[in-house]
């Protein structure tokens, strides 16, 4: 048996003890040895906390042994000499006790309170997880993950992302026939999840429960992830991309999403970088032509050096484009759309605003494309139609780079979607709604849109769709609501707003509530106009707004 070096401290000791017992009753059962180990270990993340080497050789020794123990015997001849010379290292072990694992799942947890992270440099952690059944190996990945984020010690380099995955496995995707096979309880959580996707039978909520809480602690995981360089994170986005893929439609809701976010948050990191490896370029270049044509007098081996570094300097960059990172993005919102085509939804609207603040204007334009094209094919339901409209609204007033053409494309398909709304208050709502979109400021202010024209259209059609309405409290409420609309565009100084209309329109709405039978309902509606006319009689007695609001009839 391999032995720790020659040491003078107790572990060394103590280590040899538990070995010798081992060695000399070979009739102990494996939990027993199991637990000797465990105590073994938790001696040792107690007075040597620092010393991976123990911690490993713990690890190795009781995978050894395990090994040992479950693999089957090689066949003897007559005179009890083995058939076969070496043992097959590819024969089926025999399957561990339910005492054995409860002392191998106990045994992995015990070091990382203490280790966390560092649990990456242990070779021989991953070789005993694999022993475990899958359920426990998620129970061990669960308790990993919590201890990884509590310590929340920023993760720097691809390789470290591998491995923590590599441990992380049953949390980032379902077993494989052979593995659940070889747990019943992964087998029938397998199962009983498929079938509740199919709408065979209903979810188990403690289940369903669980794996949302597993999943929220994997996709925490993302915040981890640091770099001083853009390029090396970028990278490390992609490997966590490919490792996220494999976790099916149930898993990318909740893991895919912080993923999006933090690449959006690199993009303007990416954009600095490229416009610095280009300057670097040009240096390196002018450094190169400086070195093969030196000027007269000039130290020729110094600037041959001075070209060397440059070139060092830049070969050493791990450069993407900004663009490559909204194309990530891109495909990652695309394949989450058909699944969750609301999630999808805000996401490319916010990939929207992210591209036309760094002006990258033809790609804010195709992720538009995209946001009208999941309205369109993939949102049924009128309730998330009028929540989609209402983000899409929202995100085009934060939007200040699009071209006219551009702009004006996206503002009337988004008029006429509000215009389509299978209920008439709801479309009402978002006609007036989508009037904010043609006066986004005032005509001096860079980017602004300013069609005093379309505002009114949009008014007006508003009043239309509310006349319609067959409920009388809703349509007078609908009115009361555009009143507060012209109010608002007229202080705006919207120049096709003018006080007729306010007064016109405060006619209607008492003429309306006349005919209002009493109840909650009129109640309701007179207060919110009463709120309304005191604003406007409010204005009436300002100094600075008496003079323009004068002539509204209140």
């Amino acid at each position: 048996e391999e032995r720790l070096p020659t040491d003078t401290d107790s572990f060394a000791a103590l280590n040899d003890t538990v070995m010798r017992v081992i060695e000399e009753r070979a009739s102990m059962k494996l939990p027993e040895i199991l637990q000797l180990q465990a105590s073994l270990l938790e001696y040792c993340m107690k007075c040597y906390p620092t010393r991976l080497d123990y911690v490993n050789h713990i690890l190795g020794m009781t995978a050894t042994v395990i090994d040992n123990k479950l693999r089957p015997k090689p066949e003897v001849d007559e005179e009890g000499n083995p058939k076969e010379a070496e043992p097959n290292p590819d024969a089926p072990r025999a399957a561990l006790s339910e005492d054995a694992i409860e002392h191998v799942e106990h045994l992995l947890s015990v070091p990382l309170d203490k280790l966390a992270l560092r649990v990456l440099q242990l070779a021989q952690y991953g070789s005993l997880l694999e022993v475990l059944p899958w359920e426990n190996r998620r129970a061990v990945a669960v308790s990993l993950t919590r201890a990884v984020i509590d310590e929340a010690l920023p993760i720097s380099d691809v390789e470290a992302i591998d491995k923590l995955f590599g441990l992380l496995t049953p949390l980032l995707r379902d077993p494989t026939d052979d593995e659940a096979a070889a747990d019943s309880s992964a087998a029938m959580a397998l199962q009983q999840a498929a079938l509740s996707a199919e709408g065979e039978v209903s979810p188990d909520e403690d289940a369903a429960s669980n794996f949302e809480t597993e999943q929220l602690l994997v996709a925490r995981i993302v915040h981890l992830l640091k770099s001083d360089e853009a390029g090396q994170l970028h990278a490390m986005y992609l490997r966590t991309r490919r490792s996220f893929g494999f976790g099916g439609v149930r898993r990318i809701q909740y893991t895919l999403v912080p993923l999006v976010f933090a690449e959006l948050q690199l993009i303007p990191r990416l954009k600095e970088a490229e416009a610095e490896t280009a300057r670097l370029k040009e240096a390196a270049a002018a450094a190169k032509a400086a070195a093969e044509e030196p000027e007269e007098g000039a130290d020729a081996g110094a600037l041959a050096q001075a070209a060397e570094e440059a070139e060092a300097e830049l070969a050493g960059r791990l450069a993407f484009p900004a663009r490559k990172g909204f194309q990530f993005i891109h495909e990652i919102v695309t394949a989450m759309a058909p699944s969750y085509p609301e999630v999808a939804l805000k996401m490319f609207l916010q990939a929207a605003v992210s591209a036309d603040r760094l002006a990258y204007t033809d790609i804010a334009y195709e992720f538009m494309t995209q946001v009208f094209i999941i309205y369109e094919e993939m949102l049924s339901d009128s309730r998330a139609q009028v929540r989609a409209l209402q983000t899409m609204i929202g995100t085009m007033l934060l939007c200040r780079n699009f071209a006219e053409e551009d702009f004006d494309s996206i503002v009337t398909n988004l008029a006429q979607h509000c215009a389509t709304l299978l209920k008439k208050p709801d479309q009402c709502r978002m006609v007036s709604m989508v009037s904010h979109l043609f006066w986004t400021g005032q005509p001096d202010v860079e980017g602004a849109h300013c069609d005093g024209r379309r505002v009114l259209e949009c008014l007006q059609r508003a009043l239309k769709i509310a006349d319609v309405c067959m409920a009388s409290s809703m349509n007078v409420h609908l009115f009361v609501e555009i009143l507060n609309c012209y109010i608002y565009y007229f202080e705006s100084e919207v120049p096709d707003i003018t006080d007729t209309y306010l007064s016109g329109l405060i006619e209607l709405i008492k003429e309306h509530l006349e005919n209002m039978e009493p109840g909650q309902a009129r109640s309701a509606v007179q207060t919110f106009f009463a709120n309304t006319i005191a604003h406007l009689k409010n204005k009436q007695s300002l100094p600075d707004t008496a003079a323009k609001f004068r002539n509204v009839a209140v």
